[in-house]
């Protein structure tokens, strides 16, 4: 019988083990998808400030300019036909335009008008808010602070358990302390049997953390801006700066039409 509970204890703590190293590798696999998403994320941003800045300004200078000429020769065209009711249906859709090219103008003065993305800060947490996000810690640092181990393979786990639950306290996120509680269990059952369900609840809470950062990549890469800015990456690896073609092409195009606004002798400088 003692051959056998040694047996059984020698199997969990060998489980324990692989748990654990399980564990920290599916931490290196969050690191490393989380840093895959910030560097897209932050280049994406740029890409489309950069677009914005030079190209986006371009188009909507652009369409001001076919605004322009089209309200000169429909002024001309309904000026010669006297028709009020007609000039005055087309004067407003005319109207309703330019308030949507002044729309996409403010969104673009806004984008490039900081250099980072600003996320909402919450406001602070109410004292009763606070003291219980201190009773939660405390009950899970009686439970698992690495002092407590009765052994070093238990510290190990111990010790990156209070991490963890360190970071959250210092970030006053409440709920992430809820979900450990939830996760780890609070009970004084020091038990082998208590510590592999402690590292399987920390496995498929680690898994659920990595898909949800692989569906925020796949939402970055379903962008438009995305697919243009891979375009953009795959030609200048031939020396080709599309970016600066697309400019060019608009800045023609603007060129053409302040020549017909001229010609039409009522360019407005």
């Amino acid at each position: 019988m003692e051959y056998e509970d040694k047996k059984i204890e020698y199997d969990m703590n060998n489980e324990i083990l692989k748990l654990q190293i399980h564990i920290n590798k599916l931490k290196r696999d969050l690191e490393n998808i989380k840093s895959d998403y910030l560097s897209l994320k932050n280049k994406l941003s740029f890409f489309y400030r950069t677009y914005q800045d030079r190209i986006g300004k371009l188009y909507l200078e652009l369409d001001r300019l076919k605004l322009k000429f089209a309200k000169i020769q429909l002024d001309n065209s309904l000026n010669q036909k006297n028709d009020d009711f007609i000039k005055h249906h087309i004067k407003e859709s005319l109207f309703e335009k330019e308030m949507e090219l002044n729309k996409i103008e403010d969104e673009i003065s806004s984008n490039l008008s900081g250099d980072e993305d600003i996320e909402e800060v919450p406001e602070d947490l109410v004292p009763a808010s606070y003291d219980k996000i201190k009773i939660i810690y405390r009950k899970l640092a009686s439970r698992f602070h690495p002092d407590k181990a009765r052994s070093e393979q238990e510290r190990i786990i111990f010790h990156n358990l209070m991490s963890e639950i360190n970071l959250a306290y210092d970030q006053l996120d409440i709920r992430k302390l809820q979900e450990l509680v939830e996760a780890l269990g609070c009970e004084n059952d020091d038990s082998l049997a208590s510590q592999i369900k402690i590292l399987r609840n920390k496995i498929v809470s680690l898994n659920n953390e990595i898909e949800e950062v692989s569906i925020k990549i796949q939402e970055l890469k379903s962008l438009n801006i995305y697919n243009l800015y891979k375009k953009v990456d795959e030609m200048l690896e031939y020396g080709i700066d599309l970016l600066s073609k697309i400019e060019s092409s608009i800045l023609l195009e603007i060129d053409k039409y302040n020549k017909k606004l001229k010609n039409l002798g009522k360019i407005d400088l």
